[in-house]
């Protein structure tokens, strides 16, 4: 299971003020969730630790984060829908990013997470999204 994977240590490392710290629990990220693509829905500490690494200032860590986060869409499934409304504003200030490799990354997060739970539940966020300033 990926709990078994991604223990408390790797979540606390995603919070690290130093960057090689978050990119090692990146690597740990990923490889859970290469090994165990199908996840159940207690995810809710993984992704809260992770939104906030897509504004991080490391652009390979902010991608990183894009790319769990849509992992972990499209491995919970259809479950991961009351996760919208705490890590889908950061992919949505991503998609305005001066970046074109995080613009991608975040569309393809988002595209994940729309193919699972659709759009509708995004739609409330939207306003909030948008009103935020994007990262240089």
């Amino acid at each position: 299971l990926l709990r078994d994977k991604v223990r408390a240590d790797t979540i606390a490392k995603l919070r690290s003020g130093a960057w090689k710290e978050r990119k090692e629990a990146l690597d740990v990220v990923a490889a859970a969730l290469s090994e165990s693509p199908r996840l159940g829905p207690v995810v809710g500490p993984l992704l809260e630790a992770l939104a906030p690494r897509v504004a991080d200032k490391q652009q390979v860590l902010a991608i990183g984060a894009l790319n769990a986060i849509g992992a972990v869409g499209t491995g919970v499934g259809k479950a991961v829908r009351p996760h919208v409304r705490t890590t889908l504003p950061a992919v949505a200030v991503a998609l305005g990013d001066g970046k074109a490799a995080i613009r991608e990354a975040a569309m393809a997060a988002l595209e994940r997470w729309v193919a699972e739970v659709s759009f509708e539940p995004m739609l409330p966020l939207l306003p909030t999204a948008l009103g935020m300033e994007a990262p240089a």
